[in-house]
């Protein structure tokens, strides 16, 4: 999990992630508006709740997606 909170820290903007999810997108339209996989969405969004952020997750997404991103 730690791998992957700091890639989704590395490849997402807090304050990009933040204004979508304002604007009242889902995290599946702020996934794919981002080119991102919806799991990792789900921690970057896990992570700004712990950094204080006003989210509301209602999904724990799959912490080990990375094994099945074929390159």
């Amino acid at each position: 999990y730690e791998a992957n909170a700091f890639a989704a820290h590395l490849l997402l903007d807090n304050d990009e992630v933040y204004h979508y999810v304002r604007a009242g997108e889902d995290v599946a339209a702020i996934s794919q508006r981002l080119h991102t996989n919806i799991n990792l969405m789900l921690i970057k969004m896990r992570e700004m709740v712990s950094l204080g952020y006003d989210l509301r997750l209602t999904d724990d997404g799959d912490s080990q997606f990375f094994k099945h991103i074929r390159a």
